[in-house]
């Protein structure tokens, strides 16, 4: 081997040892600094709720990429949950929802409802009560009318099974559960008293009868 020849072999070893050098030591670095910038990466989830409940944490929530994130939806009194939207998909009406190996933005969102109660009204013979039945909202009222048909009179009113008496009328306020009303009516009566003169009798001297029998002269 020349002189020439050795000195062109060992230029060339060099170069091609230091290309090598330079090649590992570029990739080695893109793969620490890609590691290091995956592993630092965040991404936000936007949490939000309509009126009624909350979902908890809320509004933008900073992830690191990978990690799980649970979220707790909560209805305040008086309201449901209506639905859970991830991402603009429902999910029905849940109370937590779990992001796992987070890796890209999120959304999520509370819609509530509020409660409605029954209040179930029954008049039996003899009156009525008005309105038959109502449908009331969570902190709502709602009024009652009792009036007997003709020949009758109120006998009682019971508000959950508890008599309030001979009333026309009666108020529920700030309604947070159902109810009943009820009401009973009974027949007028009216007395007969009948007099006789000397020679004879009349029999029966007195009675009570019934609306149904009898009319008072107007």
């Amino acid at each position: 081997m020349g002189i020439n020849q050795e000195v062109k072999w060992r230029c060339n070893g060099n170069v091609a040892k230091r290309f090598v050098g330079i090649v590992w030591s570029c990739w080695l670095l893109t793969f620490v600094l890609t590691t290091d910038l995956y592993a630092a990466r965040t991404y936000t989830i936007t949490a939000t709720a309509g009126s009624g409940g909350s979902v908890s944490p809320s509004g933008a929530v900073k992830v690191n990429s990978g990690a799980n994130q649970t979220f707790t939806v909560t209805s305040n009194a008086g309201y449901h949950v209506s639905d859970v939207a991830v991402d603009g998909v429902s999910q029905g009406a849940i109370t937590s929802y779990t992001f796992s190996n987070i890796t890209v933005n999120h959304t999520i969102a509370a819609t509530f409802g509020i409660n409605s109660y029954t209040i179930a009204a029954t008049a039996w013979s003899g009156g009525t009560i008005s309105p038959t039945t109502a449908t009331v909202n969570y902190g709502g009222s709602q009024t009652f009318t009792i009036a007997p048909s003709a020949g009758f009179y109120i006998a009682d009113v019971t508000v959950d099974g508890v008599s309030h008496g001979a009333i026309t009328s009666y108020y529920f306020t700030n309604v947070s559960a159902s109810h009943t009303i009820a009401a009973t009516f009974a027949n007028n009566t009216y007395a007969i008293t009948v007099t006789s003169g000397n020679g004879g009798t009349v029999n029966p001297v007195r009675r009570q009868l019934p609306m149904a029998a009898v009319r008072p002269s107007p």
